[in-house]
């Protein structure tokens, strides 16, 4: 469960329980108990401006729920833009990674058949039933999507950090065997060391 949720639910539980009829009723009795009616009038005053504050709990609570389940609905207007942006990109991109039209190749059967699960997949009709029985697709779909691709981009950078690394220390061994060429000592003693004296 979404720790808001959980929280919301707990708050809601709170104010459930402090406030059943039978504790009101209670609270009532015991007020009408009391022969003072400057305390009834005060205690039965402070009653009703508790229950007023519980009162503005609860809407609260309820607008949050509201705002956390509207969060996580797609709209049918976002259902069908997705429906007709996403399936002619996947085409596009399963037709790029498995060659040429010409090519009947394994590969791109397999891209075809891809595409074919996909189009059942997001379709109007099959994302508004997924959504109705209580599926999150901006949990179950966009955030997995948005660690992958930030993890794709971290291994880009570190692996572009690594070439540029590799090329220093190139450039570097370049330099060092050139001071060597120029020193005529330290190139006799690396000759010596390569095997091949004069």
């Amino acid at each position: 469960m979404d720790p808001l949720v959980g929280t919301l639910v707990a708050q809601l539980a709170s104010l459930v329980t402090k406030n059943t009829a039978a504790e009101i009723s209670t609270r009532l009795n015991a007020i009408r108990a009391n022969k003072d009616r400057g305390e009834q009038f005060t205690t039965l005053s402070e009653t009703i401006n508790e229950l007023l504050e519980e009162r503005s709990e609860l809407v609260s609570i309820a607008q949050s729920f509201k705002q956390e389940l509207t969060s996580q609905r797609i709209t049918e207007k976002e259902i069908e833009y997705i429906t007709q942006e996403l399936i002619p990109k996947a085409e596009e991109l399963f037709s790029l990674m498995s060659g040429s039209d010409e090519d009947e190749s394994e590969e791109r059967k397999k891209a075809q058949e891809a595409v074919e699960i996909l189009k059942t997949l997001v379709s109007p009709e099959m994302l508004t039933v997924l959504q109705l029985v209580g599926f999150n697709f901006k949990a179950a779909i966009g955030e997995p999507l948005t660690d992958l691709l930030a993890a794709t981009i971290r291994a880009n950078v570190s692996k572009r950090e690594s070439n540029n690394q590799a090329q220093l220390l190139a450039m570097k061994n370049e330099v060092l065997f050139k001071e060597i060429v120029l020193d005529e000592a330290a190139y006799n003693r690396w000759m010596v060391l390569a095997g091949n004296a004069q």
